[in-house]
């Protein structure tokens, strides 16, 4: 191999190594299209009701987005790993509780939606989900 092909090839072999650790991780980028997701539900489901299309369309991109985030994301620890689980399981309970009530603002769909969003927090926090690897 000649000096020049050997000097081209480390600098393409540095560049492609520099490029993939700037670039964020499948579950960061996972991660942050649920909050994506999770923020348009939220919005759809307080402006347009619990039991809209648009609100249940939401729903729907959201639960996606949790499947999505147990596949492409590691689990660092037992509290995260206890998290996600109580997310999981609470996340159809919020759903059913917010479409019985029929309103956003009804105080039972209020206390779940409250209820949901700290056990969401509680993953994001103890999985280091956003956390963007510096």
């Amino acid at each position: 191999m000649s000096s020049r092909l050997a000097v081209l090839l480390a600098l393409c072999c540095c560049s492609l190594a520099s490029m993939l650790h700037a670039a964020p991780s499948v579950c960061f980028l996972t991660a942050t299209q649920l909050h994506r997701d999770r923020f348009e539900r939220v919005i759809a489901c307080e402006t347009d009701g619990p039991s809209s299309p648009s609100c249940e369309a939401a729903e729907d991109r959201e639960l996606a987005g949790l499947a999505s985030l147990r596949r492409n994301c590691p689990v660092p620890s037992l509290e995260c790993q206890s998290a996600l689980y109580e997310h999981y399981q609470y996340w159809p309970h919020r759903s059913a509780i917010c479409h019985a009530a029929g309103s956003a603002s009804d105080p039972a769909c209020v206390a779940a939606v409250e209820h949901d969003e700290d056990l969401y927090y509680a993953v994001m926090g103890n999985c280091g989900y956003l956390s963007r690897p510096g």
